[in-house]
């Protein structure tokens, strides 16, 4: 008789198992492995504490095996007790670990980086650590998915109410997003040159933006919002990143520019014919001014922007009902402007112009509707030459 033992059986040749019989070994329950783990003490003459033995059980992921290796590690201490393997084993300790969790939450970096700080001079390993941290959100996903089941699904090494706190702040998408960001720090931890860096760029990502640009990043934003909306709670619009300086109340002109700025200089507009005065239109009521308007923008956007509003083959706005179409020349202004931040300054200036609320769009300025320059208007500018 052969007997052939392995944990890779997907490698063993199809000829080779058609002719064995199969006997696949299955984890052992956690609470079998503590109890054999505290019949072994008292055989041994161990001090060992039941919440200890829990505690080695769930580390040994349900071998027998691994439990006994880990209960001989921790046999040197006079009495076993959930302190001393810790400090044994070079674990952080639930505690320390929901704490974390919980100044993640709060984005409270400097307390994150502080708690692992003090768990790295203690020796805690950085791996291990992130290994914990996906293990409580691991159990507080299992709430979500599976809340009438989880008594099953979760590893027992956090209470019930601590859980249950997690998971009325945590949405499903966002601790997906999140164990991703862990599981992908862990893997790179294993051809780190410095793990603690390593270790602390995932923490503080963690703390502002851990699902990044990823689908489950934008999933767990949308969560969010949803889960707002459906408590009531009104969704904060995003402030303008450009806020008008305190100096500066009127635009710059062209003689306080400072050198460098402009790379070509600027020819006065061409007035009209003399030969007959052009009047302007009153604007009726809700019409929109557009030079009122550029004067109220040019603080709040930035530097190069403000130089295309003096052009309006470049750019210029047409009100449509409650929506301000600010039409760009397509190409590089387009993309310039084609920002949330320069709409929204838009959209609140023309609001607090018209007197009502007004909506900014970006579209692109066709060829047709571009301003066109007469033939006498071209030949006021030295720099075109006629034969």
């Amino acid at each position: 008789m052969f007997v052939l033992a392995t944990t890779e059986l997907q490698k063993v040749p199809a000829t080779i198992l058609s002719r064995c019989q199969r006997h696949s070994f299955r984890r052992i329950d956690t609470r079998r492995i503590a109890d054999y783990l505290q019949s072994i003490a008292q055989s041994e003459g161990f001090d060992l504490h039941p919440d200890a033995a829990e505690l080695i059980a769930r580390l040994a992921d349900g071998g027998v095996r691994d439990a006994l290796s880990l209960l001989d590690q921790c046999s040197a201490a006079a009495s076993i007790s959930v302190e001393s393997v810790y400090a044994t084993l070079g674990l952080a300790g639930n505690r320390r670990v929901a704490r974390m969790l919980d100044s993640i939450l709060k984005r409270d970096t400097a307390a994150v980086l502080k708690d692992f700080s003090a768990m790295w001079m203690d020796g805690k390993d950085p791996g291990t650590l992130l290994n914990e941290l996906n293990g409580l959100m691991r159990d507080v996903l299992m709430l979500h998915v599976a809340p009438r089941g989880a008594e099953g699904l979760i590893s027992g090494a956090y209470e019930r109410a601590v859980l249950n706190g997690f998971a009325q702040r945590l949405t499903s998408e966002e601790l997906i997003a999140a164990m991703e960001h862990v599981q992908g720090s862990i893997a790179a931890l294993r051809d780190a040159r410095n793990p603690k860096t390593t270790t602390e760029l995932c923490l503080v990502s963690l703390c502002t933006d851990p699902g990044g640009d990823s689908i489950s990043g934008l999933r767990a934003r949308i969560s969010r919002l949803e889960e707002e909306i459906a408590r009531g709670i009104p969704v904060r619009q995003p402030e303008a990143p450009y806020p008008a300086p305190v100096r500066e109340e009127q635009p710059l002109r062209p003689e306080e520019e400072p050198d460098g700025s402009r790379q070509y200089e600027e020819e006065p507009p061409v007035p009209p014919p003399a030969d007959e005065p052009v009047e302007e239109p009153a604007a009726p009521s809700g019409a929109l001014d557009w030079k009122s308007l550029c004067q109220r923008v040019i603080p709040r956007i930035p530097i190069d922007l403000r130089y295309h509003l003096e052009d309006e083959s470049a750019v210029r706005a047409r009100l449509n009902g409650n929506v301000l179409q600010l039409q760009v020349q397509p190409g590089f202004k387009y993309n310039r402007f084609n920002r949330p931040e320069v709409l929204e300054s838009f959209a609140q200036e023309a609001s607090s112009l018209l007197g009502r609320e007004i909506h900014a769009q970006i579209v692109e300025l066709r060829e047709d509707e571009r301003p066109k320059h007469s033939l006498d208007e071209l030949k006021a500018f030295k720099e075109v030459h006629f034969k």
